[in-house]
């Protein structure tokens, strides 16, 4: 078992001097996670609101979210399996957006298959990675059980009403935006 001791030099554990890159933009990390609380918080108070809307909404976050964890992926030091995984749900977040962005007036079945498939392989990837990696393992199961939960729901029932959508990916945007917050703190912290 390997322990996580501060130097006597500088007083800092090696995971905080491995962090440093990403302690510095500890706000990007914020930001993302008051965006994604944001989004599900819209599709909460609107849930009435017209497809182009939820579809905007969706696509710039699944974009801005996909972007970050492809950059973080990039930079975060830790075993090649986990950066290949942020790489992957990083890339799969900005292709979702992607496609959405492009065709946010299509019918409301594409938009549905776009976030369900999304949720579930990035659900899967998170909870792939928890495995892997034991730092932050509870709330990566958390984000990872229902991330997959939402995307089973959306894709058993792709005729959903665009209310019940918005309230599922309401609630995945509410818990992925409070582990970004979250992130940001202990980022903050080091």
């Amino acid at each position: 078992m390997v322990v996580d001791r501060p130097s006597a030099a500088t007083g800092r554990t090696g995971l905080a001097v491995e962090l440093r890159p990403v302690r510095q933009v500890w706000w990007l990390v914020l930001l993302f996670g008051v965006l994604s609380l944001l989004a599900g918080l819209l599709a909460f108070v609107y849930p009435d609101i017209t497809l182009l809307a939820v579809a905007l909404i969706l696509g710039i976050n699944l974009l801005f979210v996909g972007a970050f964890e492809l950059a973080d992926a990039l930079i975060r030091p830790g075993d090649t399996a986990t950066r290949v995984l942020g790489v992957l749900v990083g890339v799969l977040g900005v292709i979702a957006g992607i496609v959405i962005l492009r065709r946010p007036g299509e019918s409301l079945l594409a938009l549905v298959l776009a976030a369900g498939i999304w949720l579930i392989l990035s659900g899967i990837l998170e909870l792939a990675a928890a495995i892997v990696e034991p730092s932050g393992r509870g709330l990566r199961l958390l984000s990872a059980l229902v991330d997959v939960l939402v995307g089973c729901i959306v894709l058993a029932v792709p005729n959903i009403g665009l209310r019940t959508f918005a309230i599922l990916v309401g609630i995945g945007f509410l818990v992925r935006g409070a582990l970004w917050l979250f992130a940001a703190s202990l980022l903050r912290r080091l």
